[in-house]
């Protein structure tokens, strides 16, 4: 649930394609069997995806306030998806294709289903996955195309930093005199 429900709810969050609202709050986790209830603080919750912020169900990416491990994969971790699914009505595909990556050997975030309610309110059944971290450690820097809020613009595309999310100033002079060198 958001801090305040009242002016940073689910529709605020849902009505920005921009995705630059985020909400604070927190979040309770309840195994189906009622076995494990658990409540972290959430330091931002956003509106995730590109084309999937048009659509009618939306996708989420949330970052805790410290890490934890959610999905028991021994992998605590501070970032979180909540992917709708929102294009494959058996709400399957990102699952079934994570699992036979993990099958074959490829990496592949962990996930689970879930039923995701929002300032009290059933909004569906989502995947939560582990988000991306970058597999080349610390010094490694991850950006992806992001034409609605790009983080800075490069030969016509605007891109978003993904890992680390802030880079320092030095940081970011240095990634973006990379990228015009390349």
């Amino acid at each position: 649930s958001s801090e305040d429900p009242e002016d940073e709810g689910e529709i605020w969050i849902d009505t920005d394609p921009s995705k630059t609202n985020r909400a604070k709050g927190k979040i309770t986790l309840l195994a189906a069997d009622t076995s494990r209830m658990e409540t972290f603080p959430v330091a931002e919750w956003r509106m995730r995806g590109h084309t999937s912020a048009f659509i009618n169900k939306k996708s989420y990416q949330m970052k805790l306030a410290g890490k934890q491990d959610l999905l028991g994969s021994g992998n605590a971790r501070k970032k979180y998806s909540f992917v709708a699914n929102g294009f494959d009505w058996t709400l399957l595909h990102n699952q079934v294709t994570y699992d036979f990556a993990k099958e074959i050997g490829l990496d592949a975030p962990e996930c689970e289903q879930v039923d995701l309610y929002y300032d009290a309110k059933y909004i569906g059944t989502y995947l939560l996955c582990e988000t991306y971290e970058s597999p080349l450690g610390d010094g490694a820097y991850f950006m992806e195309a992001d034409p609605i809020n790009g983080d800075f613009d490069l030969a016509g595309s605007s891109f978003e930093y993904v890992d680390p999310e802030e880079p320092s100033p030095e940081e970011e002079s240095m990634i973006q005199n990379l990228v015009v060198n390349l």
